[in-house]
């Protein structure tokens, strides 16, 4: 660092939350001794060595205990990475559960402020960060209660190679885990990716997530550029599996695969010319680079999610999955949507999408509105957007 930090005086000799900075990078931590802590960076093989700080920032008080100080450092790290101010220097943190919790979350609040207020954060409500792409679908982030079990389930059937082929002239079983809108299959494979990334068991093998439409591979990998142990290029396009033979590939929205139907220009000078690459007839599509160029595949799929004619549909899904000599091994997440409206919502939303409405339902919790005019519903989405925000237009064949 650039201060003499042997000369610096602090009124308080309590634990204290702090972050190094030069403008570019920053390191967030928690100590009892912030001048001992400072000097101890500057060491070779601590994770700051090397860089330049130039200020450091204190915070510190006479009711930050030890807990309080990493329930601090583990909320900043996480929700800087994803303000993306920064590049946070910290690796993963665990959460910290303690009494008196609650009691210090509402402080947050008006830390969050004062970080933007001296330039440290670019969103003044750390509340619209939760909101981002970078934060909701970082590796960083918590898991819930089953997305945790779907997880592990996946790892533990790896783990098994119970989808390696059981005799001579089987081929290997990719891993399905199918699931609602809402389920966070998205934030799953991102951190099952995450794991098998840093594990000792697999971080040697070639690894790549897929994500067949464009717009969703840029977002993720820009959710990866703000997480030290992964890398943008590892999210990839299903033509980059067909170009690079990986061990494992993780294909989230895999219902967004597309087949030679409706493909257009894609299909005369991409689908065609790699099928005939690899050796496979013009009928095989994406689906079949993943399955034919990777020992092993988890695909992430739900077919009411497919939204395009080049779509490959769900029966031709299953029928590629299906075969006498291949089969798929599932994985179903138990939870789904929360709903303030209750279990009856989602499944009337579909009817109607699906001309299967017989009658009108009320639910009281919820301003559920059809319109006529579109005009009309465009301007009543504005007005929301200006009072409330997160609202969206969402069109599937319009």
């Amino acid at each position: 660092m650039k201060d003499n930090c042997a000369n610096w005086t602090l009124p308080f000799d309590y634990h204290c939350l702090y972050i190094l900075e030069n403008g570019k990078e920053a390191y967030i931590g928690a100590t009892k001794d912030a001048l001992q802590r400072s000097k101890e960076h500057r060491r070779t093989g601590d994770v700051c060595h090397g860089y330049t700080f130039l200020r450091i920032h204190i915070l510190t008080g006479k009711t930050f205990e030890e807990t309080p100080a990493k329930h601090f450092e583990t909320l900043l790290i996480r929700l800087m990475r994803a303000d993306g101010k920064f590049l946070i220097l910290n690796t993963k943190t665990e959460w910290q559960h303690y009494f008196r919790k609650n009691e210090f979350e509402l402080c947050f609040d008006q830390v969050w402020l004062e970080l933007e207020k001296i330039g440290l954060v670019r969103h003044k409500d750390f509340q619209a960060v939760l909101n981002l792409s970078q934060y909701k679908f970082s590796p960083n982030v918590p898991l819930t209660a089953t997305q945790y079990e779907t997880l592990t389930s996946i790892i533990h059937t790896i783990d098994s190679v119970e989808t390696l082929p059981h005799k001579d002239g089987y081929l290997s079983r990719p891993i399905m885990v199918s699931g609602d809108p809402g389920t966070g299959k998205t934030v799953v494979a991102t951190s099952l990716f995450y794991y098998l990334r840093t594990h000792d068991a697999y971080k040697h093998l070639k690894i790549g997530l897929v994500y067949a439409s464009s717009t969703t591979r840029n977002e993720i990998q820009e959710v990866f550029k703000t997480v030290p142990e992964l890398r943008k290029k590892d999210v990839i396009s299903p033509i980059a599996v067909a170009k690079g033979n990986y061990d494992i590939v993780i294909c989230d929205e895999a219902h967004r695969l597309r087949h030679a139907k409706n493909a257009g220009r894609y299909y005369n000078n991409t689908l065609k010319t790699m099928n005939k690459t690899l050796g496979l007839d013009d009928s095989c599509d994406e689906l079949d680079w993943l399955l034919n160029c990777s020992k092993y595949q988890i695909l992430f799929y739900d077919a009411k999610q497919s939204v395009c004619p080049s779509d490959i549909t769900e029966n031709r899904f299953a029928m590629r999955l299906q075969m006498d000599k291949r089969g798929f091994r599932p994985i179903i997440p138990g939870e789904q949507m929360r709903i303030l409206a209750g279990n009856e919502y989602v499944p009337y939303i579909y009817d109607i999408l699906f001309l299967r409405a017989a009658r009108t339902k009320l639910f009281p919790k919820y301003d559920f509105r059809l319109f006529r005019s579109f005009d009309s519903m465009f301007q009543h989405m504005k007005e929301k957007e200006r009072s409330v925000g997160l609202c969206r237009l969402c069109g599937g064949y319009a």
